[in-house]
């Protein structure tokens, strides 16, 4: 499979954090991550326990072993990697994923339409889902996995590749 700058990786990861993600999403997915362009080489750029940064392929499938699933957009006019690199180093949201992991909880559970409160919004940190999809959206902190996969099936200007 050939990664094209833009992608976006749609994830399923094997460790303790992406199982409780599963959980509280009722979800099939558990990671995004987006593939950017640096000195014509390809990286995987994502938000992860370290913070958010690039990756190459291969270093990043050695540590985080993802099944993954791709989606381009039809429309190639738009290159997104200087701007998701202004987000390099930025660290990982913890209390943003927390908070967001049990808003997601108690939705499926009580069939609510659960947001995410103010002090949680555009607080400079991110977790991975929701700097995906940061160039696309106004709110990407609603975001889980799962609803970036179904925003992306809906969204006529991607479309999946398959791995």
């Amino acid at each position: 499979m050939n990664l094209q700058e833009n992608d976006i990786l749609i994830c399923l990861g094997q460790s303790k954090l992406s199982k409780t993600i599963l959980s509280a999403t009722n979800g099939q997915w558990s990671h995004t991550a987006q593939v950017v362009k640096l000195n014509n080489e390809l990286y995987v750029f994502d938000a992860q326990e370290g913070g958010c940064m690039p990756r190459t392929l291969k270093q990043w499938q050695y540590d985080f072993n993802y099944t993954y699933i791709v989606f381009r957009s039809i429309d190639k006019g738009r290159d997104l990697s200087d701007w998701f690199m202004q987000f390099s180093g930025v660290k990982y949201d913890k209390k943003g994923l927390a908070v967001g992991l049990f808003k997601s909880l108690v939705k499926n559970i009580f069939k609510t339409k659960s947001t995410m409160k103010e002090k949680y919004r555009n607080n400079g940190l991110f977790w991975c889902s929701e700097l995906t999809m940061k160039p696309y959206v106004k709110n990407p902190e609603q975001f889980t996995p799962q609803d970036v996969y179904e925003w992306l099936i809906d969204n006529a200007n991607f479309q999946i590749i398959k791995q």
